[in-house]
């Protein structure tokens, strides 16, 4: 496998989160030796804990149907319907953490 560099090292490990396989599967399918890509992976995830907050706020806007969700991490507001589906807001919750 080719070097690859840190963004497609992130893109590829929120690839094999999403993809529902265990990390051999992944590994093996894409030619990646699943020790070098567990170290790569904690390594990226320890880096990305250091500049984040422990906690995210999420914050109702409007307690009637019809308002909004806020979603605030650092300096980055995302505003949803509150009408959005319970799953892909924790997707998109995942995905800022």
């Amino acid at each position: 496998m080719a070097r690859l560099s840190r963004q497609q090292w992130q893109a590829l490990i929120v690839e094999f989160e999403n993809s529902g396989q265990t990390q051999t599967e992944f590994c093996k399918q894409r030619d990646i030796n699943p020790k070098y890509f567990s170290l790569k992976r904690s390594k990226l995830i320890a880096d990305d804990a250091v500049d984040r907050p422990a906690f995210t706020e999420v914050v109702l806007a409007s307690p009637r149907t019809g308002g909004t969700v806020e979603i605030t991490l650092g300096k980055v507001t995302i505003t949803m319907p509150q009408t959005t589906h319970p799953a892909y807001l924790a997707e998109v919750i995942r995905a800022l953490a």
